[in-house]
């Protein structure tokens, strides 16, 4: 009996595959805003090794802050990442794949208010780019279309400004230490990412470097900081350890890379001794066009481009590009000398994908609707859309908590300082890696000398308990400011940060409590007006969207913990059949035993707002979740949260959106 050639050991830059299919990278958006593994990330993987593939490549890690697509990039710029990357390393190892890292720097089309770009942009292709932000747009409803169109609006008025010298040598040395933090973390491999329209392809590229930047003209000089990051990685690695290269073959834009410069790169870098290429095709500037996605659409549609490359280079090939079934992915590796299979979108599609091309079974086919890539787009975390629906709830959930949990503190009282020494959410971060600001507002004269005094010793108790409960000193921080400094800029920069829960430590009925409420609308809003009680917790749920982040909150911040009680109620405004079967759906979704109590009542004479705030008297901490309604409707229709922050006086008030 012939061996399957898919399933047949492979070595690549001296690591051996158990087969031929490697688990492309997809950028996924589950990192947490630190740019740190969470355990949606870590479980993502763990599904692609166990799925049977022989390689995982863990997508688009940043080797600079200013580096990243994304809030939710993973980043590999400080030695503070190598311990959860070794675990994620670990993760992959165990199930019997190589892991390999693919290090990325975003240039222009990185999330930082100073892109870098090898050359300012210019208006030669003008009509291309307005061609490719309309084709771009026309793929999202029409509700959406504005806010995207501001996004690249506002991204674009950055790239005015080319790079320095000194911003590329920095660059090369952040790859350099990017992959110095790769083998100390203990993946096998690492991978250089060239394609997408990201930084080494910005380079190569003549439609993004152009003249008169320095780094414009002929191929050998577009190509020149791609030779100086490889050589300098290699230098930082040790000699053998595999470095692969994602190679755009196409890029399909007026003077972009063509098949012909591909090839001659790869030609450049297998003399550097890299141990694989792996084709891509496409930009952010190309993928959504017509002509493009007529292309795309097509099975195995880099095949052709990579026989080429095949009959140039010798170094092991790895080919994508809608390999969806497994009698196509046989087909190319038997006639066209290809050494592995890559799998991206099949492998979200169909995570069966491997077991069933080896017995037989049909698989479920990516139709490249594109869903995954228009939810990574708008910034939601990686999903298919042929996922049931409870586990895209799951993927959306916990990637609302990955920003969520972390805590901003306003302290602007010495009453404040009072009530916020007891600090519970610092009992919270126990549970997973928080990220923390404390924010000491001094009043004005007299007080203001008190106050300092008073913050510096609640500074030293707080940092002293984060410090006994084993948290990193680095994800704590202290902020002193005065009040003239508006909330707004205050919030700006806790969202800037990512920080996702605002915690104002104050007496009852403090206006600011009310004003930072009202501007808090994208996250968890807590007002601690007690001092010490927090073990009686009532909980009002809508059942909406925000019940799941409000019961996953819960779950963080109190659930196990010793004399802890819950009260859940509903205030019905529908069926309340229909309510307890979306309540018994929500919970296993969110970590709650499947027999938590709900209680359902209908509302009051003093509607619902007076109903929760009467059944809510005499408990430790009232949680409500917040719709998300617009401002508009919430004064015409009456905000509930708003109520209840105002009229409780003697209790910790939670909102959560």
């Amino acid at each position: 009996m012939t061996q399957d050639l898919l399933f047949e050991p492979v070595v690549i830059g001296g690591c051996r595959s158990r087969n031929r299919i490697a688990a492309l990278p997809v950028f996924t958006g589950y990192a947490r805003p630190d740019g740190g593994v969470t355990p949606l990330l870590r479980e993502h993987y763990w599904r692609l090794a166990s799925s049977g593939a022989g390689l995982v490549v863990v997508a688009n890690v940043a080797v600079a802050a200013d580096g990243r697509t994304s809030p939710r990039t993973l980043r590999i710029d400080h030695d503070r990442f190598i311990p959860e990357l070794a675990g994620l390393a670990a993760t992959i190892q165990r199930r019997g794949a190589l892991a390999c890292i693919q290090l990325n720097h975003a240039g222009r089309f990185a999330r930082t208010e100073r892109p870098l770009l090898p050359a300012p942009f210019d208006a030669a292709h003008l009509d291309h780019d307005v061609a490719a932000l309309k084709a771009f747009m026309h793929t999202f409803p029409f509700a959406e279309r504005f806010g995207l169109t501001a996004r690249f609006m506002q991204m674009h008025s950055k790239w005015h400004r080319g790079m320095t010298p000194e911003d590329c040598q920095r660059v090369v040395g952040d790859f350099t230490q990017a992959a110095r933090r790769a083998v100390a973390a203990g993946f096998d491999m690492l991978e250089l990412h060239g394609a997408t329209g990201y930084l080494l392809a910005q380079f190569l590229s003549a439609f993004t470097n152009r003249p008169p930047g320095p780094w414009s003209g002929d191929f050998d000089t577009r190509a020149a900081f791609v030779y100086d990051v490889v050589r300098a990685v290699k230098a930082a690695v040790p000699p053998g350890f595999p470095i692969g290269y994602r190679l755009l073959v196409r890029e399909w834009v007026p003077d972009g890379i063509d098949l012909d410069e591909a090839t001659a790169l790869a030609g450049a870098l297998e003399k550097m001794g890299l141990a694989y290429f792996s084709a891509s095709a496409g930009t952010y500037n190309s993928m959504f066009n017509p002509a493009t996605l007529r292309v795309t659409r097509r099975p195995a549609y880099l095949r052709a481009d990579t026989r080429t490359l095949r009959g140039r280079v010798g170094t092991p090939l790895i080919l994508g590009g809608r390999i969806f079934r497994p009698s196509i992915a046989r087909e190319v590796l038997a006639e066209d000398g290809i050494d592995m299979i890559g799998l991206g979108r099949p492998l979200l599609t169909d995570p069966g994908w491997v077991e069933k091309a080896r017995t037989g079974k049909r698989v479920y086919v990516c139709v490249d609707c594109r869903h995954c890539l228009k939810r990574v787009i708008r910034e939601k975390g990686l999903a298919c859309a042929r996922w049931p629906a409870i586990e895209i709830e799951r993927v959306d959930l916990e990637c609302a908590l990955h920003v969520r949990l972390n805590a901003c503190f306003f302290f602007t009282s010495l009453q404040s300082l009072e009530i916020g020494s007891d600090a519970w959410p610092v009992k919270l971060s126990g549970r997973e890696t928080l990220k923390i600001r404390l924010v000491y507002i001094a009043p004005p004269e007299p007080a203001i000398e008190a106050f300092r005094t008073a913050a510096d010793w609640h500074w030293r108790r707080f940092r002293q308990d984060w410090q006994t409960a084993g948290q990193r000193d680095d994800l704590l921080e202290r902020v002193s400011t005065l009040t003239s400094r508006a909330y707004d800029d205050l919030l700006a920069e806790a969202r800037q940060d990512g920080f996702g829960m605002i915690v104002l430590a104050d007496g009852p009925h403090v206006p600011s409590g009310e004003v930072l409420a009202s501007k808090w609308r994208e996250g968890i809003f807590i007002s601690q007006t007690c001092l010490g009680r927090a073990n009686k917790i009532f909980s009002a749920v809508d059942l909406s969207p925000s019940t799941h982040v409000l019961l996953r909150f819960l779950a963080h911040a109190f659930l196990g913990r010793p004399g802890c009680c819950f009260r859940f109620v509903h205030v019905l405004d529908g069926s309340a059949q229909a309510a307890r079967k979306r309540w018994e759906k929500m919970l296993p979704l969110s970590g709650w035993d499947a027999d938590t109590p709900l209680e359902l009542m209908p509302p009051g004479p003093e509607g619902v707002a007076g109903t929760l705030q009467r059944e809510a008297a005499g408990w430790d901490v009232i949680v409500v979740g917040r719709r998300g309604m617009s401002r508009i409707k919430s004064l015409l229709l009456g905000s509930v949260s708003r109520r209840i922050l105002r009229a409780v006086s003697d209790a910790t008030v939670v909102i959560v959106s």
